[in-house]
């Protein structure tokens, strides 16, 4: 027996659905149009349909209370306060566009500047190796190519993309040239002999007729998805103690930032060379330098630790 009430409620749940499909596409296209990354997009995309699986209602009807609630649900998951901003960066934006686009009224989550009112988001930094890890790890590779992925990612600091997506012609005898986001451009110094042999091995051996550093068989840039696995493969065999860390590509970026941090160098000067446009992006390897510190500091002391440290 028909329900026309129920008859209602599901036709009201097919159009959220529909409303919300056609939004994400738009949101995606809109996007596309101010030239973000294909990763910003896919990763906006999903931080969007992340939020409609939890709330699935009208998204007419979410507001700071309901914000507030989805941000209690993801402290309770156990996400770090850093996952949490990051996972919500892509619905803040959703929302802006949908106001922009008059297709949404009333309070926007966008208006609630840090997590939710009433739900403490614990501060988390970015996972790193020590010099000692790095150099452990050094040694796995023993291929040209990827002796080379690894003095790009670790060496240069540069990201993921910048390496899988390095022009032969940008490798400069004392420099690499480095398109960066939004197309910022930088000229990252080669200073260690050992990073311009790697670099120069690869090079030699390399396959012609490409115009990408580390091609594939079919001349394209090497892929994400076997970067990742490769970077990952390095971590498992080079049997650092991980202590729940998770090594990615980016992880080595985060610790050559770090240690130039640890041996010295100015701020501006690791601005500079990691490509950040904002000096507070910068400013957080400080705080895990000094984190570390207290770490070591905490094993050596003789009031703290139960037995000496044996010198390295």
């Amino acid at each position: 027996m028909h329900s026309p009430e129920r008859d209602r409620e599901r036709g009201g749940e097919q159009k959220a659905v529909a409303d919300i499909v056609a939004h994400i596409q738009s949101f995606s296209n809109y996007l596309f149009g101010l030239r973000k990354s294909a990763g910003t997009i896919k990763q906006y995309v999903c931080d969007v349909r992340g939020w409609w699986e939890w709330w699935h209602k009208p998204y007419q009807d979410f507001n700071l209370d309901a914000w507030d609630a989805w941000t209690s649900w993801q402290a309770e998951q156990g996400w770090a306060g850093k996952t949490i901003q990051m996972h919500q960066m892509g619905v803040r934006r959703f929302f802006r566009w949908l106001k922009r686009k008059k297709l949404f009224e009333g309070e926007s989550p966008c208006e609630r500047e840090n997590g939710a009112e009433g739900v403490e988001i614990a501060e988390r930094y970015p996972d790193v190796l020590t010099q000692e890890e790095v150099e452990q790890m050094r040694r796995i590779p023993n291929r040209p190519k990827t002796k080379a992925l690894f003095a790009c990612l670790y060496d240069l600091g540069l990201r993921n993309s910048e390496a899988r997506k390095l022009p032969l012609s940008h490798v400069r005898e004392d420099h690499v040239k480095v398109i960066g986001k939004k197309n910022r451009e930088r000229k990252v110094p080669i200073v260690a002999p050992a990073t311009r042999e790697a670099l120069e091995g690869w090079i030699a051996a390399r396959p012609l007729g490409t115009e990408w550093l580390f091609p594939t068989a079919g001349g394209n840039p090497v892929g994400m998805e076997s970067l990742c696995k490769l970077v990952a493969y390095w971590a498992k065999a080079s049997k650092i103690n991980l202590d729940g860390r998770h090594i990615t590509a980016h992880t080595l970026r985060h610790s050559i930032a770090t240690h130039l941090v640890e041996r010295g160098a100015t701020i501006e000067y690791v601005q500079e060379y990691m490509g950040h446009k904002s000096i507070e992006t910068t400013r957080i390897y400080v705080h895990i330098a000094q984190r570390l510190l207290r770490k070591v500091i905490e094993r050596a002391h003789p009031l703290v630790s139960a037995s000496p440290t044996p010198p390295p």
